[in-house]
């Protein structure tokens, strides 16, 4: 909105100072989970379970160690039994300026991950591990929310 764009471009000056000259750049990436994979062990029943939290990925409880010299019987991976998912939004805010119809500036914010949301890393899937069927740690390269400013001038 405001001058040089498609709305109110007649705008009063204080008016297109107000509300025109506004952006909103939003960027969503999503993923679902990764399928786990499992070691050598023996399985008795479904590992999946209907609600998993981060405390309790799986029913930990149907694996036991494989006894010694014993083949491996059980699946490498498990159908609808995958890690966590992750959904991100980052996103821009500009406001642009114009001084002279030469000069202007743009105040931007730029957030990244708005929703200020975690991201859980894939559980333990090694039965001899004292959190096995948790995840205890966030996803590698993922944050909380960040937020910087930025002033920009064209002359």
């Amino acid at each position: 909105m405001g001058k040089g764009r498609t709305y109110l471009t007649g705008a009063p000056r204080l008016l297109d100072a107000l509300v025109g000259g506004w952006s909103l750049s939003p960027i969503v990436s999503w993923r679902s989970g990764r399928y786990l994979q499992f070691d050598d062990m023996l399985v008795n029943g479904d590992p999946r379970i209907s609600n998993p939290t981060p405390q309790r990925w799986f029913n930990a409880a149907v694996f036991s160690p494989l006894p010694a010299y014993t083949p491996r019987t059980n699946a490498w991976l498990y159908s609808g039994l995958t890690g966590p998912g992750m959904l991100n939004i980052d996103a821009s805010l500009v406001k642009t300026f114009h001084v002279t119809e030469r000069f202007r500036f743009a105040l931007r914010m730029d957030s990244f991950n708005v929703l200020n949301s975690v991201t859980w890393a894939d559980p333990n899937t090694s039965i001899y591990s004292s959190t096995f069927g948790t995840s205890t740690d966030i996803l590698s390269n993922t944050f909380g929310r960040r937020t910087q400013l930025g002033l920009r001038v064209d002359f």
